[in-house]
């Protein structure tokens, strides 16, 4: 577990397999399991926030790998926003 759950996030990481959609909001994010992403799109729609082409306001982390973890490092931060969940 020492080499092999480092070497998993340094290559989930350099092949950028979880997804970050950038949205105009700055106050709040939603992180979700990457096959639920249209799911949420589509909710998103139904309440105005996105379009019909998956343009959406409010920033959307998808984890299509939900384990392990790979600890973010951006100005989106939990510190930066504190409503925000990544």
């Amino acid at each position: 577990m020492g080499v092999r759950l480092p070497a998993a996030r340094t290559y989930i990481r350099e092949h950028q397999l979880n997804e970050v959609f950038a949205g105009t909001e700055t106050g709040v994010g939603i992180i979700c399991q990457g096959g639920l992403h249209n799911n949420l799109l589509r909710a998103l729609k139904l309440v105005g926030l996105a379009d019909d082409f998956g343009l959406c306001r409010i920033p959307v982390l998808a984890l299509n790998v939900v384990y392990p973890l790979v600890p973010r490092k951006s100005p989106n931060s939990a510190r930066a926003k504190p409503r925000c969940w990544w």
